[in-house]
């Protein structure tokens, strides 16, 4: 885990002395084997799953979102959601 916060750090130009972390456990696809890798993150970012942040966005209140930001989520949602019913009916 350490090698991976390293690697992220030098990879990353930034504050990263002022900032914040996710590091995570991961298996390759190809041999199963776990990898750890970092990624610098804002401090006013937060982490969720996807259910997770339907769940925040939902109710008032648990997170507070902007309507510009709430708009380029939708239609990004809805961009995925067109392109994947493409290929289905396709």
């Amino acid at each position: 885990m350490s090698r991976a916060v390293m690697e992220a750090v030098l990879r990353g130009p930034g504050p990263w002395q002022h900032s914040r972390w996710v590091v995570a456990l991961d298996y390759e696809r190809h041999n199963k084997q776990r990898w750890p890798h970092g990624k610098l993150i804002g401090l006013t970012s937060s982490v969720a799953t996807l259910e997770g942040l339907a769940e925040l966005i939902a109710e008032p209140g648990r997170m507070p979102v902007n309507n510009t930001d709430l708009v380029k989520l939708a239609a990004a949602c809805h961009l995925r959601l067109a392109e994947r019913m493409g290929r289905i009916a396709g």
